[in-house]
């Protein structure tokens, strides 16, 4: 909130410049260079560092000053109108000054909203409360194991695990336990775990056996018991990764679709 009334403040100083040069400068050419400035200046700060725009800015007023105190005693103006040149040149100092901040602001905005958008298209990758790979994002990285695991003629398997509880506040507590004890129990750099259905998940072991897979599930079982946890609750199922990426996604939505079937 207080951001947001500073940058008000800022747009507010911008418009206040232009009305200014609007009402106090003597001819339209001299207004006119106001706003070529003001437009010059809000794009530099746009586009470059904030250090060095800022520099520019210091560099402008410094040399509208001098060039005012110079062609004053040059010409040997009067104390009128060396106080019509002071006055032209504070206002162009500020409408140069109000278009930095005006810049910087949009700047500023614009980061934000990368920031903003980089962090949503990361949570969309995951599933809200548990950190889950939502099914879609499973399914694109699931792929990417899939062809190099073919390339290098390695076998893989999904196992499915499945959610007994019927109590829909228990089976929340019972998948975040469960995302936990297998995010510890996989190989992370080399395995998936995904959602399949709200109480279903399934992983991707990426280049295993039959008897590593045996060895992971028990491994995921020992944990479950460490986490007060009984085998009972859950359910595993496992098969083996189709030669064909068309048949391991029909056999994924096959299962999907099991679980959610009534």
């Amino acid at each position: 909130m207080h951001r947001l009334t500073n940058q008000i403040f800022v747009y507010l100083g911008f418009l206040a410049s232009i009305f200014l040069g609007i009402f106090f400068l003597e001819t339209v050419p001299f207004f006119i260079t106001m706003l070529i400035v003001m437009a010059v200046m809000g794009v530099i700060t746009m586009l470059v560092r904030t250090m060095y725009s800022f520099a520019i800015l210091i560099t402008f007023i410094l040399i509208i000053a001098f060039y005012n105190v110079g062609i004053s005693w040059f010409m040997q103006w009067d104390m009128k109108q060396q106080g019509v040149n002071i006055g032209t040149q504070s206002l162009f100092s500020f409408a140069a000054l109000m278009a930095w901040m005006s810049g910087y602001a949009i700047q500023k905005n614009q980061e934000t909203l990368i920031s903003l958008n980089t962090e949503l298209a990361l949570l969309r990758k995951y599933e809200e409360y548990t950190g889950l790979l939502t099914f879609n994002e499973f399914i694109e990285q699931a792929q990417i194991l899939f062809t190099g695991m073919k390339r290098r003629k390695e076998h893989g398997f999904l196992v499915y695990i499945g959610i007994k509880e019927n109590t829909p506040f228990k089976q929340r507590i019972l998948k975040e336990k469960l995302t936990s004890v297998l995010l510890t129990s996989i190989r992370t750099k080399f395995d998936l775990v995904g959602q399949l259905t709200p109480v279903k998940l399934i992983l991707f072991l990426n280049n295993t056996t039959e008897d590593g897979v045996e060895i992971v599930i028990n491994r995921i079982k020992e944990n479950l018991q460490q986490e007060n946890l009984e085998d009972g609750e859950f359910s595993f199922t496992v098969e083996a990764v189709a030669d064909l990426w068309e048949v391991v996604i029909q056999r994924i939505q096959l299962r999907q679709t099991e679980e959610d079937a009534p």
